[in-house]
C-alpha cells in the first residue's frame, strides 16, 4: 500500500456550468466541471508533489468515469472512491448579477451516490494507517449515511493521531437555521485538529464579525483544536494555542475566485503538515497559492504547481 500524505473526505459531484452570465435559455452553452472541495483539495495537493487520495462515492455512470479520469490524469489515488449502483451527484450552476449559486440533484430531492457512502464501503483501518492528514468538507455533514460515515472516520482519525482538517464549506443549498447548523458542526469540530472558515461563515454561525474573538473562544471550547483559521477577505488569520498570525494577501488580481480557498488550505496542509515548514512561512506560501488561483480563469486549471510556488518556498526558507 502506497503511503498517502493526505486523504480528502466528503461530497463528490460534477457541475454543469453555464459559459455566459444570465438566465438559462435554449442557446446557452455549458461546460461539465469538477469543483467540489474534496476533489479540488486532492488535486491541488498532488500538484504540490504530495500523494493524495479521495474518500467518497460516485455512480456507475459516465459522470463517475469523468471524475475518475480527471483524478487519474492528476495522479490522485482512487483506492477509496466507492462506485455505487446509483447516479453520480450533479449540480447546476446559476449565474446572474447577484452572483452564483448551485442547484443540487442529491438528497433530499433524489438519492445519488455521494450521500450514500457507508462505513461498510471503506477499509477504514487501512485508510487511517496510510495517511498523515485527513481533510473533511463540512458540506458532507448534511445528509446520512455520508454524515455518519464522516463522523466515524473523524472520530477514529483523532484516536490515531491523524491531523484532521475540517473546512466548514457552508452553503445556502439547505436552509438550516444557524442554531441547528452550529449544533451540527460542533459535533464534527470536536474531532478536528484544524478548523478552516471564511468570514461570512463566522458571521452566519456566530452572529459576530469579531473573528479574532471567535477563534479564541473556539480554542477555549474544543480541547482537540490546534489551529483555527479564518479567511477574512483581505487575508488570513490563524490562531494556535501559542500564537496568532494575521497575514494580508497584498495586491490580488481577481479573475476567478472559484477554488481559491481550496488552493490556500491545500498549500497550507502541504507546507506545514507534510513538508514541515514553519507556521509563518506556510501562511505566506498559502497566500501566494491563493493569489495565483484568483488570477487565473477556471478551477483545476488555476491550481499552482510546485514549480510555480518554488521561488516563494526557496525565498522564505533562507
Amino acid at each position: 500500500m502506497v503511503k498517502v500524505h493526505v486523504a480528502t473526505l466528503g461530497e463528490v459531484y460534477v457541475i454543469v456550468y453555464p459559459k455566459a452570465l444570465g438566465p438559462y435559455n435554449e442557446e446557452m452553452n455549458f461546460s461539465l466541471l469538477i469543483n467540489c472541495s474534496p476533489l479540488n483539495v486532492a488535486i491541488a495537493i498532488r500538484r504540490l508533489d504530495c500523494f493524495s487520495g479521495v474518500i467518497g462515492a460516485i455512480g456507475d455512470d459516465f459522470l463517475g468515469c469523468f471524475i475518475v479520469n480527471a483524478l487519474r490524469k492528476e495522479n490522485v489515488l482512487t483506492y477509496w472512491l466507492k462506485i455505487k449502483k446509483l447516479r453520480t451527484t450533479v449540480a447546476f450552476a446559476v449565474k446572474d448579477k447577484y452572483g452564483e449559486k448551485l442547484l443540487f440533484y442529491r438528497k433530499p430531492y433524489v438519492k445519488t451516490a455521494d450521500t450514500e457512502l457507508t462505513i461498510k464501503d471503506l477499509p477504514i483501518r487501512e485508510i487511517l494507517g496510510s495517511i498523515n492528514v485527513l481533510y473533511v468538507s463540512g458540506f458532507s455533514t448534511y445528509k446520512a449515511p455520508l454524515r455518519d460515515t464522516v463522523f466515524y472516520i473523524m472520530k477514529n482519525a483523532l484516536k490515531e493521531n491523524v491531523e484532521t482538517v475540517f473546512s466548514l464549506n457552508l452553503t445556502n443549498y439547505l436552509k438550516i437555521p444557524f442554531k441547528k447548523l452550529l449544533e451540527l458542526y460542533s459535533k464534527f469540530i470536536k474531532y478536528s485538529t484544524v478548523l478552516f472558515m471564511k468570514l461570512r461563515e463566522v458571521e452566519y454561525l456566530f452572529k459576530s464579525k469579531n473573528y479574532k474573538f471567535i477563534t479564541y473562544k473556539l480554542l477555549e471550547k474544543f480541547s482537540n483544536l490546534k489551529y483555527v483559521i479564518v479567511e477574512h477577505g483581505k487575508g488570513v488569520f490563524v490562531r494556535t494555542r501559542k500564537t496568532t498570525v494575521d497575514r494580508l494577501f497584498g495586491e490580488v488580481r481577481y479573475v476567478d475566485l472559484r477554488g481559491s480557498n481550496d488552493a490556500w488550505i491545500s498549500s497550507f496542509i502541504t507546507c506545514h503538515f507534510i513538508k514541515g515548514v514553519n507556521l509563518e512561512d506556510s501562511i505566506k506560501i498559502a497566500n501566494t497559492a491563493f493569489k495565483i488561483t484568483c488570477g487565473k480563469p477556471g478551477v483545476l486549471e488555476s491550481f499552482p504547481s510546485s514549480q510555480e510556488l518554488e521561488s516563494v518556498i526557496l525565498k522564505v526558507a533562507k
